[in-house]
């Protein structure tokens, strides 16, 4: 995988050149931690999902095949011709930073907490808090990939009009994207739901779980009980229920109200600038390129499927290594099926590195990323 990865792009007299038969034969290729995943759902700590609106879980639906070298040539013909190009992203693309995605094949279902519940009872409000107090530090570790990194290189180049994500990671800003809009909201902020409805930073109301909460183990208290721990895309694991049973929950400073991820979880609404935008984005653009989504959550579905709409079945091309809930609606040569970071170097080469994208196909691409940082 890693020699196919490698002569994916190579660079000539001429720039950028697509080696269309490696295209074909690594985007065919299953991923490389994918033979992790049941060892994953065995493990001895249970994890649970980030809360968002939308549907369940359709995982059970087998991933169709893998694409063609016509197909990867079809997705370059596509962003090429688009004249305000909106890129819709979902947890896949986080995936080489660390962060596992909700959907993909395999992945073991999972009953994700509603907003009423966590607004109803103090309870379910300990149990979330202690579990993401620990968790948290996985994300807030993650750094860009080169997913993230091409489209911020083809929005400075002009060839990215504007992302739409829903992912919560803050990734895409991180990468140095500018035109991003956060579908879901942000996992760095904490967002007061009583009257004063203050925003505030994660990192320090992070360190104030710490210092209430001494007794909750924690990675560099208990290193080797971590290392067996794997995580959801919010990285919010399952602890005994003593471990928050007498878990201390913070108040808001200002106004004494419930303090809540500046998410939207399952069973919320979009904030209504959010959903404005998102709609208006759709309404005008061209051409919607979605990358690591199934759609299967509504408020992302409702955009792909407007675009569809607005011009036809040919307007929109999707990247996912699973099902998806628009692939009876887009034409079959862009609805393309493997992993996101070779085939999005297919769309954009001339802003992909051969070097990172070869990096990426190696079991632990986190720290491969970290390598190349240094």
């Amino acid at each position: 995988n890693t020699m196919a990865c490698s002569a994916l792009v190579s660079r000539s007299r001429a720039g950028w050149q697509l080696n269309r038969r490696a295209v074909s034969r690594l985007c065919a290729a299953p991923h490389p931690r994918a033979s992790s995943t049941a060892a994953a759902a065995n493990n001895s700590w249970s994890v649970n999902t980030f809360p968002l609106d939308g549907d369940s879980n359709p995982s059970a639906v087998a991933a169709p095949t893998g694409p063609t070298a016509a197909t990867a040539e079809a997705l370059r013909e596509f962003v090429m011709g688009a004249s305000q190009l909106v890129v819709l992203t979902g947890a896949g693309v986080s995936t080489d930073s660390g962060i596992p995605d909700y959907r993909s094949p395999g992945r073991p279902p999972h009953r994700p907490l509603r907003h009423h519940e966590f607004m109803s009872r103090e309870a379910y409000r300990k149990r979330y808090w202690a579990r993401s107090m620990i968790g948290y530090d996985n994300v807030s570790k993650a750094i860009p990939n080169e997913i993230h990194r091409v489209l911020a290189r083809a929005e400075r180049a002009g060839r990215v009009h504007h992302l739409i994500t829903q992912n919560v990671d803050g990734l895409h800003v991180q990468a140095g994207s500018q035109n991003v809009l956060h579908l879901h909201g942000n996992l760095h902020e904490v967002v007061c739901m009583g009257p004063c409805r203050r925003v505030t930073s994660r990192l320090g109301f992070q360190n104030h779980l710490y210092r209430m909460n001494p007794h909750v183990p924690l990675p560099h208290r208990d290193p080797e009980r971590f290392q067996r721990l794997s995580s959801r895309p919010d990285g919010d694991v399952e602890l005994p229920a003593e471990a928050y049973t007498n878990f201390e929950l913070p108040a808001c400073q200002t106004c004494s109200g419930v303090l809540k991820p500046h998410v939207v979880m399952f069973g919320d609404s979009l904030e209504p600038h959010v959903s404005a935008k998102s709609q208006e984005l759709a309404a005008t653009t061209d051409r919607m390129l979605v990358l690591g989504s199934s759609l299967s959550v509504y408020s992302a579905f409702r955009l792909a499927r407007a675009v569809i709409q607005n011009h036809g079945p040919q307007s929109v091309a999707v990247i996912n290594n699973g099902w998806t809930r628009v692939d009876d609606l887009v034409d079959h040569e862009l609805r393309v099926h493997g992993y996101c970071i070779p085939l999005l170097a297919t769309a954009f080469p001339e802003f992909a590195d051969p070097v990172r994208v070869q990096f990426a196909s190696t079991p632990n691409p986190q720290a491969a990323s970290g390598a190349l940082e240094q």
